[in-house]
């Protein structure tokens, strides 16, 4: 991934201009994006942080799509993406509380696309994987500002303290990233930010049958050897990857329904990658299965989610990695304003980065939207602790829970044009 200078956003912005009058009869373009911004304060059992993050939930973003009928059955269209990431709160931590590297403008889609309808849509270019958040089925409606699977994105870059230590954090010590890392498909475990979710692939998605869907994809990806807070490029090593998934969605009576699951592959690359935190070679490739399933009752907005995750370690000494989630939520007309979402999550972590290891998160939370105003108004608190985890030097320990309590607004806004 490329990061934008000042020009190429110069480009971007222009080209989102151009859209603008360059609709046509048979064209529909829209410009759209959301800024999401919050305060957290943290604990981590020996010291107190306050710092102003983006929320990595779903990140600042900007963006033009626009599509065009070729004929009755065939439509062409694309997709660009910019992400503005300001101190992320996948990336900020008690001992930088202003994160350097991630004061900048990515690119963070660029997809083409040909719509078959019954037969299908192939998109190319620089999108999603067909197997990532395969374990984000919910119907809480927090998934952009307080709960997934990807629990870190609340306070990621924070640093484990050990328990018995009477000295703050220091750089040796892991962060929250390097335990809560779910396998949910690729583009999650091959990165420690959301920045880097999108993958230069080519994708399959299949129309839906009675609900059911089927993806598949085939693409390259770069991993980045993040040593502390810094990005490497000289370790950057490609690898390839290959994906399946199966999506369901259902409605019955007073229920919705929606499940998935999904296979991912990467070949072996040789060189350490982010689930690893040591400097051992790759013995074999990396492998995940992973899916969940969620429902919703309709009359009470009465909502739960499962999902679990299996990922093979590229080390052959080291068990596979297993994940499980669940999440609890309600959805309450208690304004005429819009919904009130309540969600509680549990997020369970074994065998993470070395045998026997354990990784515990959970949380509360309460997301007020304001549907006239396309806005949402957030809070949560979200607890981490980790069991029997190694730090950067290889040694053993355990630590104090993390304690965070985060608040925020998220404003939507687009335009057809």
């Amino acid at each position: 991934m490329e990061r934008l200078n000042l020009e190429r956003f110069k480009m971007l912005a222009a080209a989102a201009t151009l859209a603008m009058f360059a609709g046509t009869a048979i064209a529909e373009t829209e410009l759209y994006g959301w800024v999401n911004e919050a305060i957290m304060h943290t604990d981590d059992g020996f010291e107190g942080s306050t710092l102003f993050v983006s929320n990595a939930y779903n990140l600042n973003t900007l963006g033009v799509k626009s599509s065009g009928h070729l004929n009755k059955c065939v439509m062409f269209g694309g997709q660009l993406e910019g992400l503005f990431d300001v101190n992320n709160s996948r990336m900020v931590g008690q001992l930088d509380n202003t994160d350097l590297e991630s004061n900048n403008v990515v690119v963070k889609t660029a997809d083409t696309w040909v719509d078959g309808g019954c037969w299908g849509k192939l998109s190319l270019g620089y999108g999603y994987a067909a197997s990532y958040k395969i374990m984000d089925m919910s119907y809480a409606g927090v998934a952009d500002t307080v709960a997934s699977v990807q629990v870190q994105n609340t306070a990621g870059g924070m640093r484990l303290h050990s328990s018995s230590s009477n000295v703050r954090a220091t750089a040796t010590d892991p962060t929250i990233n390097a335990y809560f890392n779910a396998p949910d498909g690729v583009g999650s475990i091959d990165s420690y930010t959301t920045r880097y979710a999108a993958k230069n692939r080519i994708r399959y998605d299949s129309d839906k049958w009675c609900g059911l869907g089927f993806s598949a994809s085939f693409g390259s990806v770069q991993p980045i050897d993040r040593v502390e807070t810094v990005f490497d490029a000289g370790a950057r090593n490609s690898r390839q990857f290959v994906d399946a998934a199966l999506r369901y969605e259902g409605n019955f009576c007073d229920f919705l329904l929606s499940a998935g699951i999904a296979w991912a592959k990467y070949t072996r690359d040789g060189l350490r990658t982010e689930d690893r935190t040591d400097l051992a070679v790759a013995t074999r490739d990396t492998r995940i299965w992973s899916g969940s399933i969620a429902g919703e009752h309709k009359c009470t907005g009465l909502n739960v989610a499962v999902a679990y995750g299996n990922q093979r370690h590229i080390i052959d000494a080291l068990n596979n990695k297993k994940v499980w989630y669940f999440q609890v939520g309600d959805r309450l007309c208690l304004t005429h304003y819009g919904k009130t979402n309540l969600v509680l999550d549990y997020y369970w972590g074994k065998d993470n980065l070395v045998n026997n290891d354990k990784a515990q998160s959970y949380s509360i939370g309460a997301v007020q939207d304001f549907d006239k105003v396309n806005t949402s108004v957030y809070a949560t608190v979200r607890g981490y602790k980790v069991n029997d985890g190694i730090n950067l030097a290889g040694v053993r320990t355990n630590y104090d829970k993390v304690w965070v309590a985060q608040a925020g607004v998220l404003f939507k806004f687009g335009a057809m044009l």
